[in-house]
């Protein structure tokens, strides 16, 4: 709280946050706390226009729901998760005028595999040479992260 005040950010729960926001953009990992985290009634509170952007993981929002909402055409969104990936050519997010759909690909190209490899190597070389890490994981973190 203390450090969103700061920044002159208003913290607030997620009914109030999608009645307010005109963009609502989910990055949330999948955990047993975030599973169907976004409901029905949260995408039907989005004002008219609003945008909803789903990047995370599909299981963080209900499905069916969000189609549901989708065909009323209130709002947009731009969705590269689903929960069936690719998404079938007959799926009934295809074709709505107001989903723009990309492919789930964040992170999968020849150099970042590489430079991936690279801060693995780097980081062993520290540790043998009894040198701090710079990418030290926090096992109390593991359970947030995605």
């Amino acid at each position: 709280p203390e450090v969103a005040a700061k920044l002159g950010v208003e913290q607030v729960g997620l009914d109030e946050l999608f009645a307010r926001a005109t963009i609502v953009s989910n990055h949330a990992p999948v955990t047993p706390e975030t599973r169907c985290l976004i409901q029905e009634r949260h995408l039907a509170a989005l004002p008219a226009g609003a945008v909803f952007v789903n990047t995370a993981r599909s299981w963080t929002v209900d499905q069916k729901a969000l189609l549901r909402q989708l065909l009323t055409g209130r709002f947009w969104a731009a969705l590269d998760v689903f929960d069936i990936e690719p998404l079938p050519t007959d799926s009934p997010f295809r074709g709505l005028p107001n989903v723009l759909i990309t492919p789930h690909m964040a992170g999968q190209t020849r150099e970042t595999y590489v430079k991936q490899g690279m801060v693995a190597v780097e980081e062993l070389e520290r540790y043998f040479a009894g040198e701090p890490l710079r990418y030290r994981l926090d096992p109390a973190a593991y359970d947030r992260m995605a």
